[in-house]
């Protein structure tokens, strides 16, 4: 992290202080504006550094693509949700006549079944098992970690 020298913003004694990190023998040397702590030494925190390689800048595209990954996240936990909901109505843990429970059925049953349809009717007939949400289980890490390791990173 330290190889080059890199200009830095630093909270320093309750100051924000330009500063340049420079490679040294334990390590990072900071290397601020003479006037950042006059009393001595303080802990420094980085705040952010100008050397988009080492810390990413904010930029509006890696936003929308944490907010796409934070639905995918979250979309996951629903599918759960719902695979957990059918097994109790199968076997009769829970009542589906009761409206709370169908108002709960009915919102995963709608949210969950216009993605799973697809993937059920491309699968073969396997009798009683329903392996669509792990197939969709396996689409989400995918996009998921298309979008971690190929789309982020090259966002400047």
């Amino acid at each position: 992290m330290c190889g080059l020298a890199s200009e830095a913003i630093y909270e320093a004694c309750g100051r924000t202080v330009k500063g340049t990190l420079k490679p040294g023998l334990s390590g990072c040397l900071w290397m601020p504006f003479r006037k950042a702590c006059r009393g001595g030494a303080a802990p420094l925190h980085v705040i952010s550094f100008d050397d988009s390689s080492i810390l990413a800048k904010n930029h509006p595209m890696r936003a929308l693509l944490d907010v796409i990954l934070i639905v995918l996240n979250l979309y996951m936990y629903v599918v759960i949700a719902m695979v957990i909901m059918s097994w109790l109505v199968a076997f009769n843990v829970v009542n589906p006549r009761n409206q709370f429970v169908h108002m709960v059925g009915d919102f995963l049953y709608r949210v969950t079944d216009p993605v799973l349809r697809p993937i059920r009717n491309a699968l073969p007939n396997m009798g009683g098992i329903d392996i669509s949400p792990i197939i969709l289980f396996l689409i989400i890490i995918l996009i998921q970690r298309v979008i971690e390791y190929y789309i982020y990173p090259n966002v400047f």
